[in-house]
């Protein structure tokens, strides 16, 4: 895992997220099943999931509705996790919004830090140090 963001604790996964209601993740998976797995295990840690299956429909989402967090896989249809990274990062209402990268992809923590992404975690994923990640990352945006 390379990150830019500190350590993670043993507690953190089961720290609440300090927000008015549940953080909305944007989950961007052309896998279907993954995403579906995922989505359901973020749903059952209190987050509100917002699930694209390309690269365009991520972008388009993102910038119709307010998201707190990108979870970002790098090999999608129409734009890729990078193309999507990078035009986040120009728009005003996702600039900050802090992007996670999934990916089995080999040597994507560079490409991924270049396109604007806070960090990079291989699949497959450890559900505990995903959700404490994200927590720790949603903290440093409040």
């Amino acid at each position: 895992m390379h990150s830019t963001s500190p350590t993670i604790r043993a507690d953190d996964a089961a720290a609440p997220v300090s927000r008015a209601g549940p953080a909305r993740i944007l989950l961007a998976e052309d896998h279907d099943p993954s995403r579906d797995a995922l989505r359901l295990l973020l749903e059952s840690h209190g987050f509100e999931v917002l699930p694209a299956t390309n690269g365009r429909e991520a972008v388009d989402l993102a910038l119709r509705e307010p998201i707190d967090l990108v979870l970002l896989d790098i090999m999608m249809p129409e734009l890729d996790g990078f193309q999507v990274a990078r035009q986040l990062r120009e728009h005003p209402h996702t600039c900050a919004v802090p992007i996670l990268v999934l990916t089995a992809m080999d040597g994507a923590y560079l490409p991924a830090q270049l396109a604007g992404c806070n960090e990079v975690l291989r699949k497959p994923v450890d559900i505990r140090t995903l959700v404490a990640r994200i927590r720790l990352w949603l903290a440093r945006v409040d």
